[in-house]
């Protein structure tokens, strides 16, 4: 199976300019903040950023193996899926866990809300940018 390491590469850094822009206190940072339970510790140091990075980095290449499976090959079929994983599975994941720690309702459409967006970002971008469209970028795997 052929991966596209540079579209995952620019799926992962679309995702963190959209967490930056969504959560910024002009955009949904204040609204966000405000709904917090704790405050964000101040001792955590770039723990959540390197975390948001692997995540994203994981998820992008779940995703990206999902289109070759499915043969999803343009952008609209990839905003498509990526939407779709969005609303079906991100989003109902975090509702759920969010109403069990008694989360506000604000935060949760906030979150879900960025989920869904960059699930459809990264699926433009990885259904454009496929393997066979870059043979440079591509490897063999599993």
């Amino acid at each position: 199976m052929k991966l596209n390491h540079k579209a995952v590469l620019t799926a992962v850094i679309v995702q963190q300019i959209l967490g930056f822009i969504w959560y910024h206190p002009s955009f949904f940072g204040k609204l966000w903040m405000n709904g917090m339970v704790q405050p964000i510790a101040r001792n955590a140091g770039n723990l959540p950023f390197v975390a948001a990075i692997f995540c994203s980095i994981s998820f992008c290449y779940l995703l990206s193996w999902m289109f070759q499976i499915a043969v999803i090959e343009d952008w609209q079929r990839g905003l498509t899926l990526g939407l779709m994983v969005g609303v079906g599975f991100l989003a109902p994941n975090i509702s759920m866990h969010y109403m069990f720690m008694n989360i506000d309702s604000v935060m949760t459409l906030i979150d879900a809300g960025h989920d869904i967006v960059a699930s459809g970002l990264a699926g433009i971008i990885l259904a454009t940018f496929r393997a066979e469209r870059d043979p440079e970028a591509e490897i063999e795997g599993a």
